[in-house]
């Protein structure tokens, strides 16, 4: 199956030069890798479950030089996705084309935040492949522009140049609502050190807060201004949460408690202290997702890039300590690191017999095809739609 094989071809250089520290030949693996993962999600022939109803509003969206038209204040997406896609629509009316930029522009983003700010980037590309890679290239495709235009723009809060970051907060607003949660983040970049305590007792009194208080009025109250916003509001706030998202939740908040408090005593570099910060932020907005999942998860995917940072860079600082006094910690970080990976795959592997009898989540992406190979999977077809149809 052609996941896996690119699946081992990312293990190689990840343990060739992030375990065995080998030098020779970094860049031609770091391209090849990206080229694999462009072509994969560029080349792509139906698979994944918004990607097809993107397909069919594909059709129906303007050219470039119908925009003049267009009615963008009653249009049911932001502005600038009909720009973007009228651009692309205008240069070759296939959908094929979208496909393929948006593959080399998300993923290009991606692998160069990896470089850019951890020595491990093998791995990283290698977790951000397990763990998000189709969800981001073949699921929202949308609120990934903006994630990828979060990750250029951090280095603006670092260096203070906010005028230049609100642009691209606002740019990724006209895009998807979600980036309003990039608004918020250099509040929490001006925190002081956060302390793994801090992040345990935020999180709990937020969602004993939660518990005891219906903050729904209040957010349909704070977009009543605004009818495009409220009616995504009114529908986000009216899916109620469930066992199963409570106990999803708290799997993904366990192991950034145990690397955060593996790391205490640690002497941490100045981009993990920054990490930390954001990993505040993170954990409040799962808090919030056990009572309104749809609207807070998603902006959870803003900080997702960094939090793989985080765990490679702790993963490798745990594999080089050679101090006996260090292995307790050695192993929390470890077991963080392997409850995580584990979490990812019971992702996958969710039964959906309620929407379909017998369909995965996997199913969404698999069995793969490629243009070359332009298969149309009736069994999925009729997963995602019944899928969609008991989630709206």
């Amino acid at each position: 199956m052609i996941y896996i094989i690119v699946l081992l071809l990312l293990l190689i250089p990840a343990v060739r030069y992030d375990f065995l520290k080998k030098t020779n030949g970094r860049e031609f693996w770091f391209y090849l890798e990206l080229l694999v993962l462009v072509l994969l999600a560029g080349l792509r022939y139906r698979v994944g479950g918004d990607t097809l109803e993107y397909i069919d509003y594909f059709d129906d969206y303007p050219f470039f030089s119908e925009l003049v038209h267009f009615d963008f204040k009653n249009a049911y997406f932001n502005p600038l996705w009909y720009v973007y896609n009228a651009i692309l629509k205008s240069i070759f009316n296939d959908f094929i084309l979208f496909q393929i930029i948006q593959s080399i522009f998300v993923n290009s983003v991606f692998f160069w935040f990896f470089r850019k700010y951890t020595k491990f980037y093998f791995t990283a590309i290698l977790i951000y492949y397990i763990g998000y890679y189709l969800y981001f290239n073949m699921e929202i495709l949308r609120e990934v522009l903006c994630v990828c235009l979060f990750m250029i723009s951090f280095k603006y809060i670092e260096s203070k140049k906010y005028l230049i970051y609100v642009f691209f907060g606002v740019l990724s607003y006209l895009i998807h609502h979600s980036a309003v949660v990039m608004f918020f983040i250099p509040f929490f970049m001006k925190l002081p050190k956060i302390k793994w305590t801090t992040t345990l007792a935020s999180f709990l009194l937020l969602t004993i807060f939660l518990s005891y208080f219906d903050i729904v009025p209040i957010l349909i109250s704070l977009f009543s201004g605004n009818e495009k916003l409220l009616s995504k509001t009114i529908a986000y706030t009216s899916l109620e949460s469930s066992i199963l998202n409570i106990n999803g939740v708290i799997a993904y908040f366990l192991p950034i408690i145990l690397l955060l408090y593996s790391n205490t005593n640690k002497v941490l570099t100045e981009f993990q202290i920054k990490i930390e910060k954001l990993l505040l932020l993170y954990v409040l907005l799962i808090a919030l997702s056990i009572f309104i999942p749809t609207m807070f998860s998603r902006m959870q995917n803003y900080l997702e890039p960094f939090y793989i940072i985080y765990l490679v860079d702790t993963l490798f600082s745990a594999l080089e300590d050679t101090y006996k006094s260090l292995k307790m910690r050695s192993y929390i970080i470890k077991f963080a690191f392997i409850f995580y990976v584990f979490i990812i795959y019971k992702s996958y592997t969710v039964d959906r017999s309620e929407y379909m009898i017998g369909k995965k989540s996997y199913n969404i992406y698999y069995p793969y095809h490629s243009i070359f190979d332009p298969v149309v999977e009736t069994d999925r077809e009729k997963f995602v739609e019944y899928f969609k149809e008991g989630n709206s």
